[in-house]
Order: C-alpha cells, then structure tokens, then sequence
C-alpha cells in the first residue's frame, strides 16, 4: 500500500514538472502556426501561400512534436513589412 502510494505521487509530481516544462517551451517558441501566420499577414489563404511561392513571405518549416507546417515569427514579421512598405 505504501509503495502505491509513493509511486502516485512520484507520477503525479513528474507529470506536473513535465506539462509546466511544455508550458514554457510553447510560450517562447518563436514559430506560429500556418492559420495565426495569414491571419497576420491579413491576406486570403490562397494569396499567402502565392506570396510564399513568389518568395515574398518565408517558408513555413517542421517543427518537431507538430504535424503542421510553423512560420518564423521574426522573418515573417520582417517579410510582411517588407510587402506593407512596397505596396505603399
């Protein structure tokens, strides 16, 4: 009875260190998912992924754990006043 008891708490209290480790690693990350990433751009869907075909906007890379493409938040900033300041 004793060593079940342990065990949960020693599974409980790593479970605990785990998801707050994730916690921290998802809210610095640096990359944004595809759907945040032309919301930002403030285009349709079909004239972000033509802008990134046209080499104005950044390709989306792998990121490991994730089964969707993620964007560079810094280089998609850039690009995108990059493309506001050309068209002005």
């Amino acid at each position: 009875m004793m060593s079940n008891l342990l065990s949960f708490f020693i599974c409980r209290y790593t479970w605990r260190c785990h998801i707050s480790q994730l916690t921290i690693i998802v809210l610095s990350a640096p990359y944004v998912s595809t759907y945040t990433a032309i919301k930002m751009s403030g285009r349709k869907k079909s004239e972000f992924y033509e802008l990134i075909r046209q080499g104005k906007l950044p390709k989306g890379e792998h990121v490991q754990g994730f089964k969707e493409i993620h964007f560079n938040k810094a280089k998609l900033i850039e690009a995108i006043k990059k493309l506001k300041s050309e068209s002005k």
